[in-house]
């Protein structure tokens, strides 16, 4: 993205204006997708993916692979969270992307939704420590909140899980930030153990990444960039203390956070 743009939308996410944009970008975006026919692609893409939850290392990922194949970062994203439940559209958004990598957090929690429309296709999944995770859910969407005026994943994807506003977390009663970490951990549970029981599902480490690329090379089917920026992990000034044990008891969740490769 061109410096002048990047500048103009950082002003366009903090103003009233954001949500209607993004609506009718949105708008035209699912009729673009809708268009698509089996026609468009001779050949039908063979893309891999990688569907980390949010906040484990899509980014990184993509930039891996940026400049050496058709790699996109969360493509269509306020379109596709919008229409998450139709699988037509979600198997002509593929022919319509014809990527050779997708990394996308929103389809975390629905792989067997993503093998309706890529059936064979490799899957990565990189992987954090709960508490690290969670506390860093929690603390990235609550500094957004001073940033961006509409936050579609937030609305769209966490609030679904949660139950409620996760960007309020540290205003709420003890009570309601335990059910939302419950519900964040839970879900993390679901999402690693979906992939362990699938039949093309790879899970690594992020913290362990870099020692894994030859590995995720073979499993992707692409060479990565060499010349990528090491540096994957964004820091967030505004970051508050997080303690697992806080909020639930960690006891009822240690073996299948353990068989996920994790102690708690």
């Amino acid at each position: 993205m061109h410096p002048e743009e990047n500048k103009l939308k950082q002003f366009l996410v903090k103003t009233p204006l954001y949500f209607p944009l993004l609506r009718l970008r949105s708008i035209y975006e699912y009729r673009a997708v809708k268009m698509v026919n089996r026609l468009c692609h001779s050949i039908e893409p063979r893309t891999a993916y990688c569907i980390s939850p949010y906040k484990t290392g899509t980014t990184y990922l993509s930039g891996m692979f940026k400049d050496v194949c058709r790699v996109a970062h969360e493509p269509l994203h306020y379109t596709t969270l919008r229409h998450i439940e139709n699988n037509d559209f979600l198997s002509k958004r593929k022919r319509f992307l014809n990527l050779e990598i997708e990394c996308s957090g929103f389809f975390a929690g629905r792989l067997s939704q993503v093998r309706e429309f890529a059936p064979n296709a490799p899957i990565l999944m990189m992987s954090r420590p709960p508490e690290i995770w969670i506390a860093s859910v929690i603390n990235y969407f609550t500094s957004l909140s001073e940033r961006v005026s509409y936050n579609y994943v937030a609305r769209l994807f966490l609030d679904p899980i949660c139950g409620q506003r996760v960007e309020d977390f540290y205003d709420l009663n003890p009570l309601k930030q335990t059910r939302i970490v419950i519900a964040l951990l839970e879900y993390w549970i679901r999402v690693y153990k979906e992939g362990m029981r699938d039949h093309n599902t790879r899970i690594i480490p992020l913290e362990k990444i870099d020692k894994h690329t030859d590995e995720i090379e073979a499993f992707l089917g692409y060479k990565s960039n060499p010349s990528r920026d090491p540096k994957w992990k964004r820091v967030n000034p505004k970051k508050r203390f997080f303690c697992l044990r806080d909020h639930i008891d960690v006891k009822r969740y240690e073996q299948d956070v353990n068989e996920i490769g994790y102690v708690m």
